[in-house]
């Protein structure tokens, strides 16, 4: 049975064209950015580090045995996995239980602008932080 080809037409191939390159810079930046940091990461996790990056020796997956085999591992991956199990879904629900709490129109208790403003203040302040040092960072001005 013959295939039937779908032919573009020349608007489509040039929509396809300006879509390719509208994507490429972003695919280039993701595999230069993150996909070559990671493959060289498990390629010299193969090696032992000398002095300041130089005179690397092979050791194969002998770095690997060495930290499996060590109990600061296991006791870190159990924390990480107690806080992430236990912690974050708790303080999730907290939060939006405080969030349906304080934007309830049948709660009418004084100051509940206040307090929303409170709960909200370290996104606030924060924000204003890295503001504040990316202007110190990028322009040449004094700030005191």
């Amino acid at each position: 049975m013959a295939k039937a080809r779908s032919k573009m037409t020349p608007s489509q191939k040039s929509q396809a064209k300006w879509g390719l390159a509208f994507v490429a810079p972003t695919m280039i930046g993701l595999i230069v950015l993150n996909f070559y940091p990671i493959f060289n990461t498990i390629y010299q996790s193969f090696f032992k580090t000398g002095d300041f990056g130089m005179g690397n020796i092979f050791v194969g997956l002998q770095n690997y045995s060495t930290v499996l085999g060590g109990k600061e591992f296991w006791s870190s991956l159990l924390n990480t996995f107690k806080y992430a199990l236990i912690e974050v879904p708790f303080s999730v629900v907290f939060a939006l239980l405080l969030a349906v709490f304080f934007t309830s129109y049948r709660l009418n208790i004084k100051g509940q602008g206040f307090f929303k403003t409170v709960i909200y203040m370290p996104n606030l302040i924060m924000a204003s932080a890295f503001s504040l040092l990316f202007f110190a960072l990028f322009f040449k001005v004094v700030m005191l």
